[in-house]
């Protein structure tokens, strides 16, 4: 005899459109696995509940009761709103902060750099602040689109992916300032290049599409 879960299971994955083959691809486990929880002959853990629940795009109570309790549904709503505008309001304060560090000792570093032909202080400050300005503007994005309604990735496979990509790209953009501290053996051409993406738009449009790749990944 079926189990409320294994029944709340089969329901749900028949409104997705899934197989058990394709349910159980996206949760890493075998169909015999997927058919012995539907079926009752066992029961997902809580771990596996909050994966099948992600999987299916909805709350983990309705994986476990087959809805939400009255009322929970609008104060579940109602709650993961004003977290997201706390944290909203955090990381645009932080960002805000640090820019305005990044804009007044730029402005004196950069001075500083014209009078003594000394350029190191000025691009160490650019490459220490650009990072967590960009990011920490895109995180705060992200979390007031997420007011309104549902912005994320429940799927852990992408979420993985996309934190790896963040990682590489970020490990890519500090490798390549590293050639401004630090002489290193470039192809030909290639100093000079980095030299302009240092001084260009392009390192706050990176880490804001890095920020925006680490809260989707992380969930922040």
């Amino acid at each position: 005899m079926k189990s409320t879960v294994g029944k709340n299971i089969v329901k749900s994955r028949k409104e997705q459109g899934m197989s058990q083959e394709q349910l159980a691809q996206k949760l890493h486990v075998t169909r015999q696995a997927v058919s012995n929880w539907e079926t009752g002959r066992s029961q997902p853990g809580l771990d596996m509940l909050e994966a099948l629940a992600g999987a299916f795009g909805t709350d983990i109570l309705v994986v476990i009761y087959g809805q939400m309790p009255a009322g929970e549904d609008e104060e579940t709503r109602s709650a993961a709103r004003r977290r997201h505008l706390v944290k909203a309001a955090a990381w645009g304060i932080l960002t805000l902060a640090l820019y305005f560090i990044l804009a007044a000792l730029g402005r004196y570093l950069d001075e500083l750099r014209t009078r003594t032909y000394n350029s190191m202080p000025y691009m160490l400050l650019q490459t220490c602040l650009i990072p967590p300005v960009s990011a920490g503007a895109a995180i705060s994005l992200m979390h007031v689109l997420n007011v309104p309604g549902s912005v994320g990735i429940s799927e852990p496979s992408v979420r993985k992916k996309l934190l790896v990509s963040g990682g590489l790209f970020t490990v890519l953009y500090l490798l390549c300032m590293l050639w401004l501290f630090f002489p290193l053996p470039l192809p030909v051409g290639a100093p000079l290049w980095i030299w302009r993406l240092s001084y260009s738009i392009f390192p706050h449009v990176l880490f804001f599409f890095i920020g925006m790749l680490f809260y989707l990944g992380f969930d922040m």
